[in-house]
């Protein structure tokens, strides 16, 4: 078997695991409305809520949980977080389950002007799985700059603020204490939508990660 491959399973197996010390992880669950294939907060998800918490940590709005495969997004339009259907088929993906918490940066939008999907710009925040809905208050470590069908679709990289791997403060550190997870973040992006529709272009230290984050509330800003 594909040696990271190997290690993607002995990934997402110690990223589910509540053990090893592991504390818990501050969320805020807003008061829902739930339905089977739709979540509406008692806020605009998208608008609602500002990007930034201070100087240093953003929020991050989950869509989907670590180890799910449900295809879950905000709906730009009315702000619920939806599964959506193409073809009348519920979006599902058709390959191992996402390696992170994987969600949006509210007030953010990668601009099609510039290349961009048109999308708010999207994060994984790594760890155990965090509730479909909540809002994190997170800290950027790095980027993975990649193009999806030639558009630019970034994927900013995060820890909680509290609760989970807090002594890790940058993508250099991460791979330091956790060799091969940078590969295998990169391997399941490339691969998760089928052969040859993604392509990762470079991986980046936190400081462009906040460039890009600064560019994409700007975006979103100027749009209004």
């Amino acid at each position: 078997m594909n040696k990271s491959i190997v290690g993607f399973i002995v990934l997402f197996a110690s990223f589910s695991c509540q053990e090893r010390g592991i504390r818990s992880v501050p969320i805020i669950q807003p008061s829902h409305q739930k339905e089977e294939y739709s979540i509406k907060d008692s806020v605009h998800f998208l608008q609602g809520y500002p990007a930034m918490v201070g100087d240093s940590l953003i929020n991050v709005v989950v869509e989907i949980p670590t180890g799910t495969l449900e295809k879950w997004e905000v709906n730009k339009e009315n702000g619920y977080l939806e599964l959506p259907e193409i073809d009348g088929i519920r979006r599902v993906v058709d390959y191992l389950g996402y390696p992170g918490n994987y969600g949006m940066v509210p007030q953010s939008l990668q601009d099609a002007a510039v290349g961009g999907d048109g999308d708010p710009l999207d994060i994984l925040i790594l760890g155990p799985p965090l509730s479909r809905g909540s809002l994190v208050k997170c800290r950027i470590i790095g980027i993975i700059r990649m193009l999806d069908n030639g558009e630019l679709d970034d994927k900013l990289i995060a820890l909680p603020a509290k609760g989970y791997l807090e002594n890790i403060r940058s993508m250099e550190n991460l791979e330091a204490d956790y060799p091969g997870i940078i590969e295998i973040l990169t391997l399941w992006f490339e691969n998760y939508k089928g052969k040859g529709q993604v392509e990762i272009k470079s991986i980046g230290e936190k400081e462009e990660a906040f460039q890009v984050l600064q560019e994409a509330i700007e975006a979103y800003q100027n749009q209004r």
